[in-house]
């Protein structure tokens, strides 16, 4: 994820700053990034668990992660388009105020 995101966050959601992940550029990889660990770990603990999934499904950042789950891309494809998405919120949430 560093090499995508250009930062470590791991280390941001640990020991924050907690402000910064109030922000919606760090929040949301943040989200996909949980998700997806969740879902590597569910892959290598239970793998009959996604063996039989018939479907995923997701909301907002969700949607993305669900993609990665279902192997319809990986995760470092993900997690940059996730990143443009949040930066696009980002930027487009400061020209409303």
């Amino acid at each position: 994820a560093r090499e995508v995101l250009g930062y470590d966050v791991g280390k941001l959601c640990a020991c924050g700053p907690a402000a910064l992940l109030d922000a919606t550029a760090y929040c949301q990889p943040a989200v996909y990034v949980a998700c997806a660990v969740a879902a590597e770990r569910l892959r290598t603990e239970r793998p009959e668990c996604l063996e039989r999934c018939q479907a995923v499904a997701g909301i907002g950042v969700g949607e993305y992660a669900a993609l990665h789950a279902a192997d319809v891309f990986d995760f470092e494809v993900g997690l940059s388009l996730v990143r443009l998405r949040a930066e696009a919120m980002q930027q487009a949430a400061a020209v409303g105020e």
